[in-house]
């Protein structure tokens, strides 16, 4: 519940906040175009979504719920500037915007910026393009407003369409329960695993060197393919494996600092984490909670 979270934190009262990061709903572009249509027929094929009546009376209100819960009962506002049901606002493959930014007690020079990454594509970065977007903590004008640059950015675990010929897109989870895959087949899905995961870092790494931002949340970061000795895919890794740390040797450059707190969600081949990454001349951290 976000509401209880917002109200047990200690940076509530008079401090500036924001909430960023993969939202997984749009809120204009469920109800207008180009949006709008693709969204309720996706509902009807996988949420079973009956008609335009529950669409606009059920779903729709549902989805949208978190939009108006920040903005109308917590405070919030959005940073962007353009609404989201504006085409150069889609920021995931299967859907429009869905990536958002919302502040309290900072300031928004309402330039976002959506960096394709070519999501479509297999040889692309993610499945989601990154946003940047200029804030100001302190005084509106004047010498005591500090403006900074932030991004928010989902890698998909550095994972983007991952696939064998003979085994399409699978996990390593799949690889233990499902498929019930040949030696060969095992060897092949680890020899080539962490040549693309890490393809994928030097990705993100130049969109971050490129970009420059000077805060930065990665959604759906990996902490690394860690396996067990009785692991039953373990002889087919070795010399294959790798951890957080050298995920982040490879995808934060210079000068750059960074906090990971893990979801619990076991997703390809990793647990999952959200990361905070700061330019460590810019910010520094005070204090950590949770």
């Amino acid at each position: 519940n976000i509401h209880d979270l917002i109200s047990k934190s200690p940076f509530t009262t008079g401090i500036p906040s924001l909430i960023a990061g993969d939202f997984n709903v749009m809120d204009q572009g469920f109800i207008k175009v180009p949006f709008a249509e693709a969204a309720k027929e996706y509902a009807r094929k996988n949420l079973s979504v009956t008609s335009d009546s529950v669409y606009d009376s059920k779903y729709v209100p549902y989805q949208r719920a978190v939009h108006r819960h920040l903005v109308e009962e917590l405070g919030y506002s959005v940073a962007y500037g353009r609404d989201d049901s504006d085409a150069g606002m889609k920021t995931s493959k299967f859907a429009g915007c869905i990536d958002w930014v919302y502040i309290k007690g900072l300031g928004s020079k309402q330039d976002e910026h959506i960096i394709e990454t070519d999501m479509a594509n297999a040889k692309g970065t993610s499945d989601h393009n990154a946003v940047t977007v200029t804030l100001s903590l302190g005084e509106s004008n004047g010498d005591l407003s500090h403006d900074f640059k932030f991004m928010t950015f989902n890698v998909e675990e550095y994972y983007h369409d991952f696939s064998r010929e003979d085994l399409g897109k699978c996990g390593v989870k799949d690889l233990r329960k499902k498929l019930q895959p040949t030696t060969a087949q095992m060897t092949s899905y680890f020899q080539n695993l962490k040549p693309w995961v890490f393809g994928k870092i030097a990705k993100v790494r130049a969109i971050i060197e490129g970009h420059k931002p000077d805060l930065l949340c990665l959604e759906e970061h990996s902490l690394g393919l860690r396996l067990t000795n009785d692991d039953i895919v373990g002889s087919y890794a070795q010399g294959h494996v790798f951890d957080h740390e050298e995920i982040l040797k490879k995808l934060l450059p210079e000068g750059f600092s960074i906090f990971v707190k893990e979801t619990g969600e076991d997703a390809w081949f990793s647990e999952l984490a959200n990361a905070v990454v700061w330019k460590t001349e810019v910010f520094e951290k005070v204090v950590q909670k949770g």
